[in-house]
């Protein structure tokens, strides 16, 4: 049996030669990284963003976690992400071998985003990294009634 993805998270890493062919495929909706930590921006965000909506596609967009502090990846994320009412907003709770994210920062940053929207974002992670790691389950498990939780994989070249 296939399997047509009909959501997929992409990023600068991913390589995507013709928006219109991806949706054509039977893509409804792009989660793209918007940022990382407290400065980085994915400088193909902008661009996608704009092709995805003149062919209809859904949008979310999603920041990659760091320890930073809370407040400046906030204000970074949503520089970037410039989300309107229908942007679905994400943290993604990854391993970071270079600065993770605690729990409660990840908390703390849900709860700031969803003071500042009006509405809840959604919380994701690779399914290895959440098996390999103790710190999501049995932290952020509890609050999936309040917050959405979700799981996805990366790395694909479309």
């Amino acid at each position: 049996m296939i399997i047509t993805p009909r959501v997929i998270d992409i990023s600068h890493h991913n390589v995507v030669k013709d928006m219109k062919a991806m949706a054509n495929f039977g893509i409804w909706g792009v989660i793209h990284k918007s940022s990382q930590g407290k400065a980085y921006l994915d400088p193909d965000y902008p661009v996608r963003r704009k092709q995805a909506a003149a062919l209809g596609l859904l949008w979310g967009a999603y920041h990659f976690n760091t320890g930073d502090d809370v407040k400046l990846q906030i204000s970074n994320f949503m520089s970037a992400a410039q989300p309107d009412d229908k942007t679905l907003m994400v943290l993604d709770f990854e391993d970071n071998r270079l600065s993770n994210m605690s729990v409660h920062q990840a908390v703390d940053f849900l709860h700031q985003i969803e003071a500042r929207l009006g509405r809840k974002a959604v919380i994701y992670s690779a399914t290895g990294s959440r098996k390999r790691s103790t710190r999501f389950p049995r932290a952020i498990e509890p609050m999936c009634s309040r917050i959405d939780c979700g799981s996805a994989s990366t790395g694909r070249t479309l």
